[in-house]
């Protein structure tokens, strides 16, 4: 799925991490859109080999550990694809299980 794709679904453009690097085009805020709240972790990527004929100065505008609005000119010229979709469960701890569980972890710690 491209990004403008997702955008459309979202029905808002949204915030991305900039592309080139090991968290590069991960979704750091849905903004409010339809995609909010719903527990999902998408990140895009670009598989054409040639920065999807971006300039050198476009892809470095959209590049880095940088965070960028999806609405952005060479976003949008590049038009990644979806890389991963994870979904995740949301867990409500009481304060009685949460003892629990850091018990059983500082139980299968190795001992100092």
């Amino acid at each position: 799925m491209k990004l403008s794709e997702v955008v459309a679904l979202n029905q808002k453009a949204f915030t991305i991490t900039g592309l080139g690097w090991d968290l590069g085009g991960s979704v750091v805020s849905w903004e409010g859109g339809k995609l909010a709240n719903q527990n999902l972790h998408v990140r895009f990527n670009d598989f054409s080999g040639n920065n999807g004929g971006l300039t050198e100065e476009e892809y470095k505008q959209i590049s880095g550990e940088l965070e960028f609005d999806v609405s952005h000119p060479s976003l949008k010229k590049l038009n990644p694809v979806v890389d991963q979709l994870s979904v995740s469960a949301k867990i409500t701890l009481d304060p009685t299980t949460g003892k629990k569980m850091g018990a059983e972890v500082e139980r299968k710690q190795i001992k100092r």
